[in-house]
């Protein structure tokens, strides 16, 4: 495939709050006039796959090809909002979306176009392109599965999962992974907005960070200190909404912690996988991995293990 850009080409950068679900612009038929059914492309994320999205479970892309115009559309899911300190909570959320269209432009073209040129990509996600994580867009066009679509909708094109409403008492986001639909996740101990966090980020704010596969109540992912080399691979059950009880494989036994008063050995300088009995080599059965406080982000370019050594 070429790599060149069609010239002329006009970038058009959309940002506004629009209701999830609505059509495509500009393929409304008009009901008195007898127009020909029209047909279009859009390529979405298929939950089905079983591939990762690189954007997490709650933002995707959708692209399609209008009238000769290619069409990229960013949404996130609505993120939670609730009060503060003492203040009431009260039912809210917020979601967004950006559209960036790339005109006269053929919609395979365009795809390798936000391959080629990063700022493009970069563009419709609101970021500067230092801050695109892993492959950009190149990871996010490998998942995206194509369909022709009657009138521009969006019926029958796979759709991301329904995020789940939050409790009306809730007064601030809250993980909750015992909430998540089975998939592929990563969440870390620092807090970071609502977009794609690169590998830059996270090396830079440190912390610790959980790559794992959630199927039913079961759990199996690395556990890291983001700004060094102390890790395990975690599998077992949820014992609470964001607590894993399971077994713990340290690499190396590096950065193991015994607490002088308690006696209770813990992985790493804060207390968060508590590891139990040491039954063989570098293995700790009945090991507690707590994730309270943890937020998550976007899934990144790498798998979760299957299963643990």
């Amino acid at each position: 495939m070429s790599n060149s850009v069609v010239t002329p080409l006009r970038l058009a950068v959309a940002i506004g709050m629009v209701p999830l679900g609505m059509a495509v612009p500009g393929l409304t038929q008009t009901p008195e006039l007898a127009v020909p059914q029209a047909f279009v492309t859009v390529c979405a994320y298929d939950p089905g796959s079983g591939l990762p999205n690189p954007l997490g479970m709650r933002a995707f892309i959708t692209v399609s090809e209008v009238e000769g115009n290619s069409v990229f559309r960013f949404e996130q899911f609505p993120s939670f909002v609730g009060g503060t300190g003492d203040a009431p909570a009260r039912p809210a959320d917020v979601a967004s979306e950006r559209t960036l269209t790339l005109y006269e432009t053929p919609l395979a073209e365009a795809r390798q176009i936000l391959i080629d040129e990063p700022s493009y990509y970069a563009a419709l996600l609101g970021v500067e392109s230092e801050q695109l994580a892993g492959d950009g867009f190149s990871a996010v066009n490998e998942t995206l599965v194509c369909q022709e679509v009657s009138d521009g909708r969006l019926a029958g094109v796979p759709q991301p999962p329904e995020s789940p409403a939050p409790p009306a008492t809730q007064s601030d986001p809250v993980l909750m992974i015992g909430d998540l639909p089975d998939g592929n996740y990563r969440v870390a101990s620092a807090t970071y907005p609502p977009r794609v966090v690169s590998d830059q980020e996270l090396v830079k704010n440190g912390g610790a960070l959980f790559l794992f596969r959630k199927r039913g109540n079961s759990i199996t992912g690395n556990f890291s200190y983001i700004d060094s080399d102390i890790g395990a691979c975690v599998t077992g059950t949820l014992a609470a909404r964001n607590a894993v009880l399971g077994q713990a494989n340290v690499e190396g036994k590096t950065g193991v912690v015994t607490n002088a008063e308690t006696g209770v050995a813990f992985l790493g300088p804060a207390e968060y996988l508590q590891l139990g009995e040491n039954v063989s080599g570098d293995r700790y059965e009945s090991s507690i991995l707590t994730l309270e406080g943890f937020s998550r982000i976007n899934a990144g370019s790498a798998l979760p293990p299957e299963s643990c050594p």
